[in-house]
């Protein structure tokens, strides 16, 4: 056993999934191989997470614990039947944890919907599983092998890691690494507070809990983003950074803002394959204004490098040392708002990979439509191809829908002022 550290995200409807979809010849038989060898692979995959009995257990790999479902759909309803296999709850505390379900509209039209709980997988963990799917699906139609390399680490690895860390008195000597983490984060976080959205009338909206909102920036401004970003020498994490500090200092009036972002926690190279829940929380604290957005985006790309000097010890790592940690990781608790952004969505690179088959990933949320994550507000920026995705996913007893939709589109009201006039000032005083 392991201890159980993602004691936030073990509800049954909060779920990490894909959708995959092929056009072409497909064989059932080896599509469940295939999972099955992507099973017994990852012990994340085999990974049960019980609060009630406070347990954290690996399973060993048995065709228990791979569950494959054959469905069937009427034509022209492939992702409408997918829909709704899809959002069927999969608890975390009872194998198999690991599903994926088939469902045949015709002999050459196949979606496959793969889903792990959260409580043992990030978003870059189900792009992992559907690369493997894929290369051992392809490996045994080419009548081969599967000939995936072994996994480094896996996820009770990176945990025990994670436990040895805070145990370790000599990085938390004066002169250790984590002291000075500690000594970072509390300069950073001493009197800092959360952006000032309203919280809702008490009582129960109507509809569903959760509320997703979406929208994408076109191809010609993420082109204008991408130059942009190779002209100042940064990324376009950075920008998104920039852009949403921008939205909120503007919205709140707050010209001092403290974001909170998840991060995937793949940096040390044994873990880039791991599936798991590897995520962290990392906080950016800055005054938003400059006299032109290239300014301002250099500032943010300088801050960020510094701070991933430091994300070998997140803020949960040094809470324990840092009361100013604590106090922010407690300010999030029940009520948080959060920044992700995703270089690449899975699939990436995969749809030529089976002869004769078109391979597409529909990257639209499944089985996070019906999900419940109190308290939370979650803004993810992700690459998709040449666009960036926004969605806001957030609590609608928790925040205000119209704040959230007002956030959701200055952000992209942002993004594209940075692309289009990257020397305008950022919130100068009149």
């Amino acid at each position: 056993m392991i201890p159980i550290s993602q004691r936030t995200v073990t509800h049954p409807s909060i779920v990490t999934d894909a959708t995959i979809v092929l056009r072409g010849a497909y064989d059932l038989d080896r599509l469940e191989a295939a999972a099955h060898e992507v099973g017994r692979r990852h012990e994340a995959l085999r990974t049960t997470v019980d609060l009630d009995a406070d347990e954290q257990r690996v399973h060993p790999y048995t065709p228990e614990t791979v569950a494959f479902h054959r469905r069937s759909a009427e034509p022209g309803h492939l992702l409408e039947t997918l829909d709704r296999w899809a959002r069927v709850p999969l608890d975390p505390a009872e194998p198999p944890v690991f599903r994926v379900e088939a469902v045949a509209e015709s002999e050459r039209s196949l979606a496959l919907h793969v889903a792990v709980p959260h409580a043992v997988a990030d978003i870059a963990s189900i792009e992992i599983v559907v690369r493997e799917l894929i290369l051992a699906y392809r490996d045994l139609m080419s009548g081969g092998p599967i000939t995936l390399p072994p996994v480094p680490a896996q996820f009770a690895d990176h945990q025990r890691r994670r436990a040895d860390l805070m145990e370790r008195e000599d990085l938390w000597s004066p002169t250790g690494a984590g002291a000075r983490a500690v000594d970072f984060w509390s300069h950073r976080l001493t009197g800092a507070e959360p952006p000032a959205f309203g919280r809702p009338a008490r009582g129960r909206p109507p509809g569903p809990r959760m509320k997703f909102l979406n929208t994408r920036l076109e191809r010609g401004l993420v082109t204008q983003l991408d130059q942009l970003c190779a002209s100042a020498h940064c990324s376009t994490f950075h920008v998104v950074l920039a852009a949403y500090e921008e939205a909120v200092a503007t919205l709140t009036g707050c010209s001092e803002v403290t974001t909170t972002c998840v991060v995937h926690g793949r940096g040390r190279p044994e873990f880039r394959d791991t599936v798991g829940l590897l995520t962290n929380e990392i906080a950016f604290r800055r005054r938003v204004t400059a006299p032109n957005r290239q300014a301002h985006l250099s500032a943010v790309a300088t801050d960020v490098y510094l701070t991933y000097v430091h994300q070998e010890y997140p803020l949960e790592a040094v809470a324990t040392r840092c009361p100013e940690a604590a106090s922010w990781l407690d300010k999030h608790r029940f009520r948080g708002l959060f920044l992700q952004y995703r270089a690449d969505k899975y699939g990436l690179g995969l749809k030529n990979a089976l002869d004769g088959v078109e391979l597409t990933f529909p990257q639209e949320s499944r089985a996070m439509l019906d999900s419940v994550m109190p308290g939370m507000a979650l803004l993810s920026v992700d690459r998709d191809g040449p666009e960036l995705s926004l969605e806001l996913m957030f609590d609608t007893r928790r925040w205000i829908a119209t704040e959230m939709a007002d956030l959701h589109q200055a952000v992209h009201n942002a993004l594209t002022t940075y692309a289009l006039t990257p020397n305008a000032p950022v919130l100068q005083p009149t």
